[in-house]
């Protein structure tokens, strides 16, 4: 009777412990499976996000090449003329002369530089006797300016003196109003000799624009 009963539940221990197992084993496979599941569902979300960023990296560059190739045409018209925009010969070395695209860059330049105005001015007022030209050169903190990504125009101011007489004093005045390069002139002075001579004097400001710059950036996807 007793080895009936210790056999029985030898039995059930054991069916016990199948079930167990079998259970654990099921546990184990649906935990699994929802692991894997989720890891795939995350794996399938990012590649389809890469998908999408491609896909609007992709457009971007498209149009950004349609862009290229109209620009091109816009400016080899703007520059292959027969006469610049200042009625010049775009080849010749006359200071009204040069394509428009160096007129341009002339008249707004991208770079502080204090040297370039004084002989812009010279050759703007040739055939004038020009005292002085002065002014600061302040390069230094202009370049720690357009280092922060100033891209609006920003004044250079300087003087001028000029010795002539009062037709010369009007062409002078004259020569600066037609300049291609903006002069903004915030004050003069005369001056009248016995000699019929005049002395002028003018404190003004040009400017110069610093140039924008294409910054290339990448995008992390998560």
């Amino acid at each position: 009777m007793a080895r009936d009963i210790s056999s029985k539940r030898l039995l059930i221990d054991k069916s016990i412990a199948t079930t167990i197992g079998v259970i654990a084993g099921a546990s184990f496979v649906t935990v699994f499976s929802l692991i894997a599941s989720q890891a795939v569902w995350k794996q399938r979300t990012y590649q389809a996000k890469v998908i999408s960023e491609r896909e609007i990296a992709k457009k971007q560059l498209e149009s950004n090449l349609s862009a290229v190739a109209t620009l091109r045409t816009q400016y080899q018209a703007f520059v292959q003329t027969n006469e610049n925009i200042i009625g010049g010969n775009p080849s010749g070395p006359g200071p009204q002369d040069g394509d428009n695209a160096r007129i341009i860059l002339d008249a707004l330049p991208s770079k502080y530089d204090f040297p370039a105005v004084a002989n812009s001015i010279n050759n703007l007022l040739s055939g004038t006797s020009i005292s002085a030209i002065t002014g600061a050169d302040d390069e230094i903190a202009q370049v720690a300016k357009q280092a922060s990504g100033t891209v609006q125009p920003i004044e250079i101011p300087f003087d001028i003196s000029v010795t002539t007489d009062y037709n010369g004093a009007i062409s002078v005045l004259d020569k600066i109003q037609r300049s291609i390069r903006p002069i903004k002139i915030i004050n003069f002075s005369i001056t009248a000799g016995d000699t019929g001579q005049i002395s002028l004097s003018i404190k003004a400001n040009t400017y110069y624009q610093p140039a924008k710059t294409l910054n290339i950036t990448t995008k992390e996807v998560k």
